[in-house]
């Protein structure tokens, strides 16, 4: 019972600390924000990345970091608006209900 606390105040404590750990109500998008700006933070504290990036887009030094900077803040476009599943006006409905929204009969049982 002790290791399960452990590891579960460990991992708290690496939540709190860290912002791109995750936990288990992290949606897709929240991940790859956080890989994406990880990267291209990389990108800006590595100048030889930089100088690779402004040779290969055969740009200046000081274009390429501030279009790396200006991904920073939205490397993923607008957050995306998270679906009510299953839920309408009358709020959730039961699989029989779901199966038989479709406009299809089921089958007549002799």
């Amino acid at each position: 019972m002790t290791d399960r606390y452990t590891i579960h105040s460990q991992l708290e404590h690496l939540q709190s600390k860290y912002m791109g750990t995750g936990h288990a109500d992290t949606t897709k998008w929240e991940r790859l924000v956080n890989q994406h700006r990880d990267s291209y933070c990389s990108y800006l504290g590595h100048f030889d990345l930089l100088n690779y990036f402004a040779i290969a887009e055969n740009e200046s030094k000081a274009p390429v970091r501030f279009n790396v900077m200006e991904k920073v803040l939205q490397p993923c476009g607008p957050p995306v608006d998270k679906p009510e599943e299953n839920c309408g006006p009358a709020g959730p409905r039961s699989a029989a209900e779901h199966r038989n929204s479709s406009g299809v009969r089921p089958p007549r049982v002799p």
